[in-house]
């Protein structure tokens, strides 16, 4: 009884996530990741200069992240929000998110809330 009365972890509160590339398992540290991106039936996720491919969708990976840490950008970009550098407007409300690392990566205007609630909540 002891043990059902402690509260449960989300799936999203883990700090390491388990996806299967190639035939074997993948530990990875939800703080490596800088950005995933969705391709076809893949996930490509991208952790410094090493790519991981894992067959699982964005949606499936988006549930199992820590949602203070991780931002859903565009239909196909999820981002470690620790790694942005800056965000830059563009035309029609989009942004450009500028990652530490240099790569640029687009965020849709139907995510633009996302992006209005993460700049509110860092300022």
């Amino acid at each position: 009884r002891f043990l059902e009365s402690l509260p449960k972890q989300s799936p999203a509160s883990e700090e390491k996530l388990v996806f299967k590339s190639g035939g074997r398992l993948l530990f990875l540290d939800q703080d490596e990741i800088e950005w995933i991106e969705a391709a076809s039936n893949y996930v490509q996720i991208h952790c410094g200069t090493v790519t991981h491919s894992a067959r699982n969708t964005i949606r499936d990976v988006e549930a199992k992240l820590n949602p203070l840490k991780f931002l859903r950008v565009h239909r196909s970009i999820i981002v470690n929000v620790d790694r942005i550098k800056e965000l830059q407007p563009c035309n029609s409300g989009e942004h450009v998110v500028l990652m530490k690392s240099g790569k640029e990566l687009s965020c849709s205007r139907s995510y633009r809330a996302a992006i209005a609630a993460i700049t509110r909540e860092r300022l």
